[in-house]
């Protein structure tokens, strides 16, 4: 019984090894458990992918709430307080609200800027990854927004020559007329697209030459020859860059000393008409004189009614500066001319919101803007020389006597090189040693006889080289006064630009006209001002010269008649997109 026992204990025992043996070289089944474990691991990832699913959506959403309560919270027009427009998005949202440290705001003195920016954040209870430890995630916001309003200074440099008062045609409308309304309508554009306190507006109107006003002059350091008109003699170096000097509180021997340019008529006008103390009121001058206010500069202004006035009083005479011009025009866009703005205010000429204006060329801000336009090309600019320009003793006296007339017999000439009968006596046609009005002369009856000496009419005045201009023109003197006595030679050496009385500048003008551009395109230190230019009607030579100076070629506008309205429109439209997008 015992054997049998041990026996089928063997046998099962043996059975077991067989069946392990088996069972260990079986195959089949054996990826089941790797497939339990891999599934295992997959249901753990992909509550993880879950969770992290959760987390980009919350962030997702706390970031697109951020971006739009800073750009709300940023833009200036409206009135409410930024923090709490930043935190009503985020109430709106269902998402936890920023606190107070956790929204920075900062705002210009003046309005014209503000910068919102929001860094917070909010805990996620994760629904898997916390089976491992991870209770929560963190979903981040960070934003910011600022909206600014840059400035624009614009100086606009509008030929008023005496080509203006004309059409291209005998019937066409005289481009002044055209001029008029489009620079208005330019301006208004300019108004109505820029927020205010942040526009300032140059006029310069140029012929010859660019008359400033009394009050801008006096901040410069100017020679007094004369005080009837207000105009600098620019010297070539001067176009190469757009700054100027401005005189100090205390004039120093080391301030520029500019030359005045001389109150004279250089035109070929050889009557006198209107000669005399008013000569001056209705001749054509080399600079436009104090008594035509509305051929004068008008600086830094942000008064949109004067500006137009401005423009509407525009009259057309004399030659073609498009460099002095533009010379004045980068001048008033040139920080070194901050202290006749800040003097402008203190008189309350212009608007205190300015008192940093011009702006460096270094202000990302302020959009800097020169626009030129012209009808003609480059001529002729007028100098008297010195000895003839000053404040003293001429040559010329006149006897009181005739009055304000034009009549040459008034007139006698000095000459210091003759030994004796040193004045020449128009009235008396001779060589006398007294002017007309100071001797005596010898008066006989009808018939020759009964002859005795009268003291002459009236008195003779000596007058000074600036009074001398002030009645008669460089012609009258040339033609109607030296002719006569010296013969034709030294007649036209005296005619205006010849040389003895006067200069002029013609042949390096565009040459100027290039290096005050290229100046403004690109000054020291800074960033430069866009320039548009017009050529109005112009000829070849002026278009070149104003296509030249144009920032781009698409900056250059060449239009006819009523196009000039075009020109100056799609101007102002380029400035406006210049200035959202700078």
């Amino acid at each position: 019984m015992a054997d049998s026992v041990l026996c089928l204990k063997g046998d099962i025992v043996a059975r077991l090894k067989r069946r392990a043996t088996v069972f260990r070289k079986e195959e089949r089944g054996s990826l089941l458990i790797f497939g339990l474990f891999c599934f295992v691991m997959m249901l753990f990832l992909a509550g993880v992918a879950i969770d992290l699913m959760r987390f980009e959506e919350r962030r997702t959403r706390m970031m697109n709430t951020a971006d739009r309560a800073v750009l709300a919270a940023a833009e200036l027009n409206q009135k409410l307080d930024p923090r709490e427009v930043v935190k009503d998005h985020f109430r709106k949202e269902g998402l936890p609200v920023p606190k107070d440290d956790q929204i920075i705001v900062t705002s210009s003195g003046v309005g014209a800027s503000r910068t919102v920016r929001v860094d917070t954040s909010a805990a996620m209870p994760t629904w898997f990854m916390n089976l491992y430890g991870i209770k929560e995630l963190s979903t981040p916001a960070r934003s910011g927004a600022s909206e600014s309003i840059g400035n624009v200074e614009i100086a606009l440099v509008l030929d008023v020559s005496g080509s203006m008062a004309r059409g291209a045609t005998s019937t066409s409308t005289p481009r002044i007329d055209n001029l008029r309304p489009a620079a208005k309508e330019f301006i208004d554009t300019m108004f109505a697209n820029v927020a205010e306190g942040h526009l300032l507006i140059s006029i310069v109107p140029y012929s010859t030459q660019v008359a400033i006003t009394p009050s801008l002059a006096s901040y410069f350091n100017i020679s007094t020859e004369q005080s009837d008109s207000d105009c600098i003699e620019f010297d070539f170096d001067d176009f190469k860059t757009t700054s100027v000097s401005l005189k100090n509180a205390i004039v120093l021997p080391t301030d520029r000393l500019w030359r005045r340019n001389g109150h004279f008529n250089p035109f070929y006008n050889q009557s006198a008409s209107g000669t005399g103390p008013n000569w001056a009121t209705t001749q054509l001058t080399n600079c436009p004189g104090r008594n035509k206010p509305n051929l004068a500069v008008l600086p830094f202004s942000n008064d949109q009614a004067k500006l137009k006035n401005v423009i509407d009083g525009l009259q057309a005479d004399g030659n073609t500066s498009i460099d002095v011009g533009v010379k004045w025009g980068a001048a008033l866009l040139d920080p070194s001319m901050n202290k006749a703005v800040k003097g402008m205010i203190a008189a309350g000429q212009t608007d205190m919101r300015f008192a940093q204006s011009p702006a460096p060329f270094t202000d990302a801000d302020t959009l800097k803007v020169l626009v030129v336009m012209s009808d003609g090309e480059n001529t002729t600019e007028y100098r008297l020389r010195p000895g003839y320009r000053e404040n003293v003793a001429s040559r010329v006296f006149y006897n009181d006597s005739y009055g304000n007339t034009s009549d040459i017999n008034q007139y006698s000439y000095f000459d210091p090189t003759r030994t004796t009968n040193k004045y020449y006596s128009f009235a008396q046609a001779a060589w006398r040693d007294q002017p007309w009005g100071d001797g005596t002369y010898t008066s006989c009856d009808k018939k020759g006889g009964n002859c005795k000496q009268v003291d002459d009419p009236g008195a003779a005045v000596n007058l000074t080289w600036t009074e001398l201009w002030k009645r008669i023109s460089l012609s009258y003197f040339s033609e109607r006064i030296i002719g006569p006595i010296y013969g034709t030679a030294t007649r036209d050496a005296n005619r205006p630009g010849m040389g003895v009385t006067s200069s002029y500048i013609y042949e390096d003008k565009d040459t100027r006209l290039n290096n005050i551009c290229n100046a403004l395109k690109a000054p020291a230190g800074g960033k430069g001002a866009v320039i548009y230019s017009i050529g109005f009607d112009a000829p070849d030579v002026g278009k070149a010269a104003l296509s030249k100076c144009a920032s781009a070629p698409a900056n250059f506008y060449a239009v006819s008649d009523v196009e000039i309205r075009t020109a100056f429109a799609a101007i102002a439209n380029s400035i406006n997109k210049l200035r959202l997008t700078q």
